[in-house]
């Protein structure tokens, strides 16, 4: 979303509203809960956060099994006759629901897309032909997003920062963040790479393993060395040694 939202807006702007968002990480029974709520709304005809059942996105999310302190829903439709790239309309719809986002940053309503607070995101886009009361039957994309946060003691996602000591004083400064640097579960493949504010965050794996980044290694166990905990969410800066 980094990249679309730099397409909506001047970066500089893009960089001033983006202060304080953790990459979003990707998870699957988030996707799962984003993909049935886009087939429901196509096979019965509404569009809504609510199904025709009563059911809110957190009741979704949290019967599918993931249990959360925070869910956020943004959804979005476009209508088309015969033939609309799934790429165009992804582009599309994504574009309107930032622009939205944006200005709800701009005023006391809170953002579902650029909230601080949230962590992890399911994403799906959907295709079919559905009828609407009303309207009648229609070709439709329906684009639905479903953020949220962990609750404590589930799966912690950890975030945090990626830094190069160039002072020696131990502390990461924003002038040392570094990023593009891949974080690496040692044997297993790339957990995240930091963004272009040296920020990560990526589910934490279980049990005893080692993430290696940038050549060094750093063992990790279920009792993580943290800087603090937030809920589900754990933060830790990595801190590289000062390279000559």
């Amino acid at each position: 979303t980094e990249v679309l939202r730099a397409e909506v807006v001047p970066e500089e702007t893009a960089a001033q509203w983006d202060r304080g968002l953790w990459p979003l990480v990707s998870n699957p029974v988030l996707n799962e809960v984003a993909r049935a709520h886009c087939e429901d709304m196509i096979e019965r005809g509404y569009f809504s956060h609510m199904t025709p059942d009563g059911l809110t996105p957190e009741d979704r999310v949290i019967s599918a099994g993931y249990f959360a302190e925070i869910v956020r829903e943004e959804m979005g439709a476009l209508a088309f006759n015969s033939f609309l790239d799934p790429g165009e309309a992804a582009k599309f719809l994504m574009d309107s629901l930032l622009k939205d986002s944006l200005t709800q940053r701009l005023s006391v309503e809170e953002s579902t897309l650029l909230n601080e607070r949230v962590v992890e995101v399911g994403i799906v886009l959907c295709a079919g032909g559905t009828v609407i009361e009303g309207i009648g039957s229609l070709h439709v994309y329906v684009l639905c997003i479903v953020t949220a946060r962990p609750t404590t003691g589930w799966h912690p996602v950890q975030c945090g920062h990626v830094c190069a000591d160039v002072n020696s004083d131990g502390w990461c400064e924003p002038d040392e963040c570094l990023p593009g640097v891949s974080l690496n579960m040692l044997d297993k493949g790339t957990l995240a790479v930091s963004n272009a504010r040296g920020a990560y965050c990526f589910a934490r794996p279980g049990g005893w393993w080692v993430l290696e980044v940038l050549g060094e290694h750093y063992q990790q166990s279920w009792l993580p060395d943290v800087d603090w905990v937030d809920g589900g969410v754990i933060g830790k800066d990595i801190i590289l040694p000062k390279v000559d």
